[in-house]
């Protein structure tokens, strides 16, 4: 497989596939393929939370030998991850774009308390549910805007505003923690929650809302 980047604004990925060589990526990020191009849906691990997020339940997989082309149609960039045998990463609903097969996906959720869940359906989608990914496999998110990468050590703390983490490390938890002092929710523009993620592990955080 070998993969290339087109364009800054809103950049497309061209994927060469090899005879056998597969790529799965969310619905409806195919831009273009050629002919020879065998395409099919597939349901993963999840599927069924995945709808929950307002995604669709399948998966799109693409079989070669041929070229596709995958875009997120989203001002940003895309970026890939090299998954090692074991490693996990969570990405953010908005920022998953497309995997190898020999990745695990299932979905991570943010709390594990359904009440909770559900008494924050309303921002659920950005701050709940993450897409656990698992290697060995590449994985490409779609990150909007630009991004920074933090490592958190043991304990280490930050916040962030909603919509802004588009991955994190599997081992790095993630809570909602509630803005304290009524000027900060009035007058501070960040609304009720921010999101509170503790290491150890790396963070992307991008630069505009997913």
């Amino acid at each position: 497989m070998e993969t290339r980047i087109i364009g800054h604004f809103a950049p497309v990925m061209e994927v060469d596939l090899y005879q056998g060589e597969t790529i799965v990526c969310e619905r409806g990020a195919m831009l273009y393929e050629t002919p020879d191009i065998h395409s099919d849906a597939v349901l993963g691990m999840g599927f069924f939370s995945r709808l929950f997020t307002g995604e669709s339940a399948a998966l799109d997989k693409y079989e070669g030998p041929g070229t596709v082309a995958i875009a997120a149609g989203k001002p940003g960039m895309i970026k890939e991850l090299d998954l090692q045998p074991g490693q996990a990463i969570d990405i953010a609903h908005s920022g998953f774009l497309a995997m190898e097969p020999t990745v695990q996906f299932s979905i991570s959720l943010a709390s594990h308390s359904l009440i909770r869940l559900i008494g924050m359906a309303s921002f659920a989608r950005d701050n709940l549910i993450f897409q656990n990914l698992t290697g060995p496999g590449k994985v490409f998110m779609h990150v909007h805007g630009d991004y920074v990468i933090t490592r958190l050590e043991q304990g280490q703390t930050m916040m962030i505003d909603q919509g802004y983490l588009v991955f994190k490390d599997h081992s790095v938890e993630l809570e909602l923690v509630r803005v304290h002092g009524l000027e900060n929710i009035i007058i501070g523009g960040e609304g009720l929650f921010l999101l509170q993620v503790t290491g150890p592990g790396y963070v992307g955080i991008q630069s505009m809302k997913g």
